[in-house]
């Protein structure tokens, strides 16, 4: 509980958490209040990444609060999140979000940016505002990942300039299929 100010990997349990030669979980980890920071801001986690061969997982938890950024990558759970390849990535599941996100560009409800890696049953909800790439889930879904069986539900998803959608705000991965079991 409480707020959590910074400049850059700011977040309320961990600011900048690396799985480097070990795999890292977040496992039912929890926080209520407030992230503020000039850029890669999360509820959670600030800067989440596979650094070597190893996988990372944030699993069962969740965010009650608002995340600001003055720059770029600001999620309610994670602001940026990167796996180390295709083969070696990091899942984000059953964990939820309620709260206000904004920043720049690459804000999502859940998730700013998104490589490598799976978001699967999951919801956010709350305000979330931005730039460009703006989602209700993931504001960039990026290479290898996977968005899939989540829920957001938002009163207000906007984006100034560009790219701005309920589940994901730029996709250069995979939302799954309207219609199939695994859909959003």
């Amino acid at each position: 509980y409480g707020n959590v100010s910074g400049n850059i990997y700011v977040g309320g349990v961990c600011g900048h958490c690396t799985c480097q030669g070990h795999e890292e979980d977040l496992i039912s980890c929890g926080f209520v209040g407030s992230v503020s920071a000039t850029g890669y801001a999360g509820g959670l986690v600030g800067y989440f990444n596979t650094a070597s061969y190893e996988a990372g997982a944030i699993k069962n938890c969740f965010v009650v609060g608002d995340v600001l950024a003055n720059g770029d990558y600001a999620g309610g759970l994670v602001g940026c999140d990167v796996g180390y390849s295709k083969y070696y990535t990091t899942q984000i599941t059953n964990s939820y979000v309620s709260g206000f996100v904004s920043a720049h560009n690459n804000v999502g409800g859940l998730v700013g940016y998104k490589k490598y890696g799976n978001v699967s049953c999951c919801y956010s909800s709350g305000s979330v505002f931005g730039s460009s790439n703006v989602g209700g889930l993931v504001g960039h879904n990026d290479q290898y990942s996977t968005v899939k069986t989540s829920v957001a539900i938002h009163s207000r998803i906007s984006a100034s300039v560009e790219n701005v959608n309920r589940i994901v705000g730029k996709n250069g991965g995979t939302i799954a299929a309207v219609g199939s079991t695994d859909e959003n």
